[in-house]
């Protein structure tokens, strides 16, 4: 059942480094586990939800879109190492998913908290009930997924950034294996 799925995913999100196939895979596996994994917990599992009552929601970009997406105003994509990146966070992200993301929190009046543009063309952001109906039918989304809590314990959704000793290290990065923690072996968390 998950292997064309997989498959659509891998075809659909555009090329992919022969030595970066297997993370793809390991993440699009953890990403469509939490997916079936929330169907069959639904009535159990918590959404994530903010001081505003938002909840947290993973919004999978068309990846058609994001290639016809023109990335005017976007500077292009630095290192993910780059000094810059402490106060643009999304800075090192594709300028074309960059700019469908902004444009479509525009749009719909909302903020990104994270992006992913090197293996999942994404970003999550905190929607209200309005919002979410609207960002699903707009044709530039692919798909949406709600994030959830299990029962009695917090199990952040595969997205999520790392944080240890105080520093933060973005989803992303550890997505594509670029661990920049200071005194990490060098290895992705």
């Amino acid at each position: 059942m998950f292997k064309p799925v997989l498959k659509a995913v891998l075809l659909a999100s555009g090329p992919i480094a022969k030595e970066s196939r297997v993370n793809a895979r390991l993440i699009l596996c953890v990403l469509f586990a939490s997916i079936f994994g929330l169907a069959s917990l639904s009535a159990l599992a918590e959404l994530i939800t903010d001081s505003e009552g938002r909840t947290l929601y993973l919004v999978e970009l068309d990846g058609q879109a994001v290639r016809n997406e023109l990335a005017a105003g976007e500077a292009p994509a630095r290192t993910p190492r780059d000094e810059l990146n402490r106060i643009d966070r999304f800075g090192w992200q594709d300028p074309r998913v960059r700019a469908l993301a902004r444009n479509i929190c525009v749009q719909y009046e909302c903020s990104p908290v994270t992006m992913s543009s090197y293996v999942l063309y994404s970003f999550s952001a905190f929607l209200r009930p309005d919002q979410v109906g609207a960002i699903q039918s707009d044709p530039r989304v692919a798909a949406m997924l709600p994030g959830a809590t299990s029962p009695g314990q917090y199990s952040a959704p595969p997205w999520f950034d790392y944080s240890f000793s105080g520093e933060t290290v973005s989803y992303g990065k550890i997505a594509i294996g670029t661990n920049d923690l200071l005194g990490a072996s060098g290895n992705a968390i």
